[in-house]
C-alpha cells in the first residue's frame, strides 16, 4: 500500500488495422475497413469483434461460420 502501483501486462493480439484504418486480413490483404473485410467474409462486424474481444486469432475469427438455425 506505499504508493507503488502495478501495471497489468497482457499479451497483445495482432492488430489488424493500421494508422490508415487499412485492415489487414490473415492472409494479408488489404481492406479499408474492419466492416469491408467482415463482409468479404460473410461475418457480421459484432460477431468477429466479439470473437476477437473473447481471443480468437484472426484467421478463425474470420472463417468460422456460424451453424444454420432452424426453426422447430
Amino acid at each position: 500500500m506505499g504508493g507503488k502501483t502495478r501495471t497489468l501486462q497482457t499479451a497483445k493480439k495482432p492488430s489488424t488495422t493500421n494508422r490508415n484504418n487499412t485492415c489487414y486480413d490473415h492472409d494479408g490483404k488489404a481492406y479499408p475497413s474492419q466492416k469491408a473485410m467482415c463482409e468479404a467474409f460473410g461475418v457480421k462486424l459484432s460477431t468477429f469483434r466479439g470473437r476477437r474481444n473473447a481471443g480468437w486469432d484472426l484467421k478463425k475469427a474470420l472463417l468460422t461460420k456460424l451453424p444454420d438455425r432452424k426453426n422447430s
